[in-house]
């Protein structure tokens, strides 16, 4: 997957070029865009996986997260990036809702993240079974809850997590 070429963007997302993943990634990256998507059941749990990747490795994550690509020369949407992740990681297809969207740059050892990241919502009510090549495990947890678990152990998270689980809880009563 590192060898895929990403879409990169200004602060507004409009396309300003594509560059190989690894090169989005190292050093203070190069700003791109990118999407998380957030699954909830119906008693309003999300669907946090335990993430499997070489960046933020054994973190808790979002549902799902990816980033759009340049592929035969045609941009991939966010909604068709976030449609493509939730099949790879949980062979799961359900409609999903476009909710908000932030810039965010977050230094990881050599590499860092510097996304304009795409945040999608799901209801989504089956068993679920991760993809061991992208998931330790999951869990199921009230926005409350996380929103509590933030406050204690905000290293556990992704940064993206974070600021997604955020800003869902601001808007929410």
């Amino acid at each position: 997957s590192m060898h895929q070429t990403l879409i990169l963007v200004d602060e507004a997302n409009a396309t300003v070029g594509y560059a190989p993943r690894d090169e989005c990634h190292a050093g203070d990256g190069l700003l791109h865009r990118a999407v998380a998507v957030v699954l909830v059941d119906r008693t309003q749990r999300i669907l946090l996986q335990h993430r499997r990747s070489l960046l933020w490795d054994g973190f808790w994550d979002l549902t799902a997260a990816t980033h759009p690509l340049l592929a035969n020369g045609r941009e991939e949407s966010c909604l068709e990036a976030a449609n493509r992740c939730l099949a790879s990681e949980w062979n799961i297809e359900t409609q999903l809702r476009e909710c908000f969207a932030f810039t965010y740059f977050e230094r990881h050892g050599a590499s860092s993240e510097n996304e304009y990241c795409v945040v999608f919502t799901g209801d989504y009510d089956r068993p679920v079974s991760p993809n061991p090549q992208w998931a330790y495990g999951f869990r199921w947890l009230p926005l409350d809850v996380c929103r509590k678990d933030l406050g204690e152990s905000t290293s556990t998270y992704t940064p993206w997590a974070q600021i997604a689980l955020t800003q869902m809880a601001s808007l929410r009563p």
